[in-house]
């Protein structure tokens, strides 16, 4: 695409305008301000330019500038659709099949490997909202004296406060990872400690983020208020009109198929962008195309399971490929910042270039 058409495409489509710019730069940059008649319009000023300078042709002042942008074409577009309606496909596939999955996990692991773990000690609905937030495993805001049930005896299961099990205490406050230190910890040996408590975390949570209920998304448990109990004279959290139910009701949280979506899109368009020799903005336009239309069928769904739930009791359920796709969406809008921005810089190459132009004009 030839300068003047990036100029046109940023500013307008007008050809006529475009000259009648050009012909009043090119009289701005001859005429000092001091000596310019006063003019009451736009016309009447452009009139005024004609009486000093002739009328220029923008197109041909700067036909020998470069290309600043590589315009999508129509083939280009469709395959970022097509490789965005792919996205989803997978995405709703990986939420269909995500308890097999997870069933898959456990069988090339040793027996029992995430069974009886600390992620599980929070019974009743909504377990997750204890624990399970990726970015806060080392804040110690879980509050000693929270009942948790865990294997003591015998292999029975009981109840019994978290920090006498840890053995700090009831007072202050005590993190998750304390906890997993106490599963899976090794204080004679603690690297080795770090990274066996490390892959039973990963392997939990990947197992997690095949099931319907997913993660939280990081940091949001940092909202979630513990509650004194009076008769139990103890803290705890509960998941009923928590965040965490909200955002699970408005289908948003972090799943494998979020991940899986995001991948594909990226790995598809990195082999197609390099096999076609595109430069960045315009890799950066197809997955645009790609994860907006992705994002667009997944909202969908969660639009659809709501209008057939009208007039029916409690909570739709969850629909495979239905929810809003955090990592996409977060993607998404880097993405928009990065075309903003380039866009900005292009006009203001523009704005430079052409006025490069005019005072060469206005020398000749």
């Amino acid at each position: 695409m030839r300068f003047f058409k990036t100029v046109q495409n940023l500013f307008g489509s007008d050809k006529n305008f475009f000259d009648k710019e050009a012909t009043i730069k090119e009289y701005f940059d001859l005429v000092p301000e001091q000596d310019r008649k006063e003019v009451s319009s736009y016309e009447e000023l452009y009139e005024e330019a004609l009486k000093v300078v002739e009328k220029q042709d923008f197109e041909e002042n700067v036909q020998e500038q470069g290309d600043y942008f590589h315009i999508l074409t129509g083939n280009e577009s469709t395959i970022a659709v097509l490789i965005g309606i792919l996205a989803f496909a997978v995405s709703r596939e990986v939420d269909e099949h995500g308890t097999d999955l997870e069933k898959a996990i456990d069988r090339v692991l040793p027996k029992g490997y995430d069974t009886n773990n600390p992620f599980d000690v929070k019974e009743g609905l909504g377990h997750r909202i204890f624990g399970h937030d990726p970015a806060l495993f080392g804040l110690k805001n879980i509050p000693a004296d929270m009942p948790i049930k865990v294997k003591i005896e015998d292999g029975k299961r009981s109840v019994i406060k978290i920090g006498e099990f840890l053995g700090v205490g009831t007072d202050g406050k005590v993190s998750m990872w304390d906890l997993i230190w106490k599963f899976y910890g090794n204080n004679d040996n603690k690297i080795s400690g770090v990274v066996n408590c490390l892959k039973h975390t990963i392997v939990h949570f990947a197992k997690d983020l095949l099931t319907p209920a997913g993660l939280p998304l990081p940091l949001t448990t940092l909202f979630e208020k513990y509650k004194y109990y009076e008769n139990l004279n103890a803290h705890g959290i509960m998941y009923k009109n928590s965040l965490m139910q909200k955002l699970d009701n408005m289908g948003i949280k972090m799943k494998a198929s979020d991940f899986a979506a995001f991948f594909l899109i990226e790995t598809f368009l990195a082999i197609y962008c390099k096999a076609n020799n595109m430069d960045v903005s315009s890799k950066r336009d197809m997955k645009l195309i790609a994860m907006g239309t992705c994002i667009s069928m997944q909202m969908a769904v969660i639009a659809l399971s709501k209008e057939l739930h009208i007039g029916k009791k409690g909570t739709p359920k969850m629909t495979a490929g239905g929810k809003l796709n955090p990592i996409l969406s977060l993607a998404f809008l880097k993405l928009t910042f990065q075309e903003m921005n380039s866009v900005y810089k292009a006009r203001k190459d523009v704005n430079r270039n052409y006025d490069k132009i005019g005072k060469e004009v206005a020398t000749e």
